[in-house]
């Protein structure tokens, strides 16, 4: 097979793509569950103490506190 394909469906209930390129898989996206954060997710949070021996400090966002790494 010569050229290009996109194709869409849902693997385990979630929405995915993958792209052929000349009968080969090139390239495959899986949409995180809803209840993950990814990478790159902004939030909303005030910063509560600094761990100085942990190099980052301990914030506190709407979901709970989090561990935010310099």
């Amino acid at each position: 097979m010569k050229g290009c394909l996109v194709a869409f469906d849902t693997v385990g209930g979630r929405p995915a793509a993958a792209r052929m390129v000349d009968g080969r898989l090139e390239d495959l996206l899986i949409d995180a569950p809803d209840d993950r954060i990814v990478p790159g997710t902004i939030y909303r949070a005030r910063v509560g103490r600094p761990l100085k021996g942990q190099g980052g400090a301990i914030v506190e966002t709407p979901d709970g506190p989090l561990f935010l790494r310099q």
